[in-house]
């Protein structure tokens, strides 16, 4: 990320604690366990963000 757009999101996020709020994507989602506890989905998730990327 740029510097620039470092500062703005830093700048934004101090505005939201100064003012008492924040940003809300609209309503609270669920997800199941699962998500968080199934072994081949951690495979997968590992591949694709560690072993394709650089």
């Amino acid at each position: 990320m740029k510097h620039a757009v470092q500062v703005e999101v830093l700048r934004e996020l101090l505005q939201q604690l100064d003012e008492g709020v924040n940003a809300d994507a609209g309503g609270v989602r669920a997800a199941p366990a699962e998500t968080y506890t199934c072994p081949d989905l951690a495979k997968q998730e590992w591949a694709r963000f560690f072993r394709e990327t650089w």
